[in-house]
């Protein structure tokens, strides 16, 4: 197969997904297209089965399947778009597909339709599908990305850049993801300052197309993001993580506003709306959570409900021993 030929790059980044990754696998190969496409596997040495898996596969399909076999986790090493840079070099497509090595496909049709969506809307630079939800056993447990009704078709970027500032929060899920590869590569060889803030690469890489063109979105289930007890997003959720979960919220907040100053303010009113909501969510958050060393800090303590809560807070936080007198003598009551 030469890669002139190939249309599409399948990208699949992997890291002990023994139970997951054959799954996803078989759907990229159940694909039918009137197009070439190859899929382009990552192992980021793996400690499990993961790698030995993916050889079988690598041996029965050998042209589709191209694998690289880290011995050393990229991951750690805590390099912004590293492992996304290394797979994106060498996508030999027009257009690049993603899926993690423990979601998956669910229809054998979901290529095709998103390149004739992208080759027949050349102002749209990215599309994608909608997402169902599974639990760690591939069960539904009824989430669907996004969680509001959108009719298929496009989506300008402004309209988009609403929607990810809106409270819905983030609509789409990364397994449906179909987007331009030379507006990818560039994204990675010149990362923008916004993106370096980011934890997580789908919202600003989103928000990078965004400033280059138009999404294409078609309202149809093909895609699964499982959702498993070692994911970043589950631990997350976590009540003994709340500040974790407040920390990940700022950071938002910082590679949001750095976003604001590379688009030239030109989303500013609905960032702005976003980052305010999300300083309150998280004041809120410290407070009913009795953080309050952490709510008294600017920018959440002008959430604090009165100067008298605030005092209390402060004594709390500061003056223990004080504030065990001032109870005795029912001075902080009421």
């Amino acid at each position: 197969m030469k890669n002139e030929n190939i249309k599409v790059s399948i990208i699949c980044n992997t890291y002990n997904h023994e139970k997951f990754i054959a799954q996803a696998l078989d759907g990229f190969i159940m694909q039918k297209t009137n197009f070439k496409f190859e899929i382009l596997v990552h192992d980021d040495a793996s400690t499990d089965n993961t790698a030995e898996i993916i050889r079988e596969y690598e041996q029965k399909y050998p042209d589709l399947i191209k694998p690289i076999y880290q011995t050393e986790n990229q991951y750690s090493k805590k390099i912004p778009g590293l492992i996304s840079g290394i797979q994106y070099s060498r996508a030999a497509g027009k257009y690049i597909a993603l899926c993690e090595g423990d979601d998956f496909w669910s229809s054998p049709y979901k290529l095709q339709k998103q390149y004739d969506a992208l080759e027949n809307n050349s102002d749209c630079v990215m599309c994608t599908v909608a997402v169902e939800e599974t639990d760690e056993y591939g069960n539904r447990n009824g989430n669907r990305y996004p969680d509001i009704d959108i009719p298929s078709g496009k989506i300008d970027s402004e309209k988009m850049i609403e929607l990810m500032t809106s409270k819905h929060s983030y609509p789409f899920q990364t397994s449906g993801y179909f987007f331009r590869t030379d507006l990818a590569k560039e994204y990675h060889n010149n990362l923008p300052d916004f993106s370096k803030k980011a934890k997580v690469g789908d919202v600003p890489l989103m928000l990078y197309f965004m400033t280059k063109g138009n999404l294409y979105y078609i309202d149809e289930s093909m895609s699964y993001y499982r959702r498993n007890p070692r994911s970043w997003s589950y631990e997350n959720m976590k009540v003994n993580n709340i500040i974790r979960q407040c920390k990940t919220m700022q950071n938002h907040i910082d590679f949001y506003a750095e976003f604001d100053k590379y688009s030239q303010y030109k989303y500013h009113k609905c960032i702005n709306d976003y980052i305010e909501r999300t300083i309150e969510t998280i004041a809120w958050r410290y407070i009913d959570n009795g953080l309050y060393k952490e709510a008294l800090k600017k920018p959440y303590r002008k959430y604090i409900p009165s100067n008298k809560t605030k005092i209390v807070y402060y004594i709390t936080v500061y003056c223990p021993l004080l504030k065990k007198v001032l109870n005795k003598l029912g001075m902080l009551r009421g």
